[in-house]
């Protein structure tokens, strides 16, 4: 059985995929944990039961009625549940990107270890059988 051999451009191509790899892992939940934690996700309801984004509370503007959401006691509260969910997703990315990462790695290290026994013991003259 031949084996080839690793290039450069082989490797630092295998290099850039995993440092991809890394990046996607650490920064898709930084962005989640960024979106769950602005005011994107906050509302406010004016004195009528009329609801506005979050981030008109305190612009200058007045989009209540009456002018409420530009007082000082005015205050956005998290749209239930939706912020947990989007930093709960970047938990669950953070944490199986770190653990398939970790396999992989030590996947190729067996890999490579079996790889270069192989090579080693190509050409010596111990006959055992395969292992199935």
């Amino acid at each position: 059985m031949s084996m080839e051999r690793l290039g450069i451009w082989d490797t630092i191509n295998a290099g850039r995929s995993m440092a991809f790899v890394v990046i996607a892992i650490v920064m898709i939940p930084v962005i989640c944990f960024e979106i769950a934690d602005s005011e994107l996700l906050t509302e406010y309801s004016c004195p009528l039961g009329d609801t506005i984004p979050g981030y008109y509370v305190g612009d200058g503007g007045e989009d209540c009625w009456n002018g409420a959401d530009e007082s000082p006691e005015a205050e956005a509260t998290e749209i239930f549940l939706i912020p947990d969910l989007i930093r709960g997703v970047g938990v669950t990315i953070m944490i199986m990107g770190f653990l398939g990462l970790t396999t992989k790695v030590i996947a190729d290290g067996i890999s490579a270890g079996l790889s270069l026994h192989h090579r080693d013991t190509e050409g010596s003259d111990n006959s055992q059988p395969p292992i199935s």
